[in-house]
């Protein structure tokens, strides 16, 4: 269930926190109680989590981009049915 976004205290257990993306794990279990700690601004770590979670959609991408190279274009820089398509859209 979820709840309303609270600060973090001694009785959080960041050790066992996992959202699935490594990046942000250890953002959380690193950074984000010293930053509250130390008063670090809250636009400062809105920009630590979008790197990190910018990161992470960078690796998907390519992840994506490699299949559709490996699988649908066969390893080609371009796939066939694009070029038929462009013929046919031309005419």
């Amino acid at each position: 269930m979820l709840s309303v976004p609270v600060l973090l205290s001694a009785e959080h257990r960041l050790d066992d926190f996992a959202c699935g993306v490594d990046s942000l794990d250890d953002w959380l279990k690193r950074r984000a109680r010293p930053n509250q700690v130390s008063g670090a601004s809250i636009q400062q770590s809105r920009q630590q989590v979008q790197l990190a979670v910018n990161s992470a959609m960078v690796q998907c991408y390519w992840q994506i981009g490699r299949l559709i190279v490996e699988h649908e274009q066969q390893g080609q820089a371009r796939a066939a049915y694009g070029k038929h398509q462009l013929e046919a859209l031309s005419e």
